[in-house]
């Protein structure tokens, strides 16, 4: 079921280490296409950049706040605080931390 997170404090963490395998096709303008194997599952699916992202930046085991992982991507995208760019970036990884939760690539809980 996937979390609401209008005005709850959350944590994500990833799968557990060699769960998931990723291959990807980069292009030139740095976006590319990416799938991501889930090995306990079965399951295979085709991520955006932003989510391959926050698979990458989550590590098993040390679980991240959406504030925490929001600063990270919005340092990558040079993304200063309060900037249109900033409210984008935080729109759109909150979006895809409830995607990535809802396929069962990363897990949640309210702290």
């Amino acid at each position: 079921m996937p979390v609401e997170l209008a005005g709850t404090a959350t944590v994500w963490s990833a799968c557990p280490e060699g769960q998931l395998r990723f291959k990807e096709w980069p292009e030139d303008d740095g976006d590319g296409e990416a799938v991501v194997y889930d090995m306990a599952s079965g399951d295979t699916h085709a991520v955006e950049p932003l989510m391959l992202e926050l698979l990458h930046t989550l590590a098993p085991g040390a679980p991240r706040s959406t504030e925490s992982l929001t600063m990270e991507i919005c340092t990558l995208f040079d993304a200063e605080p309060g900037t249109a760019l900033a409210e984008q970036l935080t729109s759109r990884v909150e979006q895809s931390l409830v995607q990535l939760q809802e396929l069962g690539l990363v897990a949640v809980r309210p702290v």
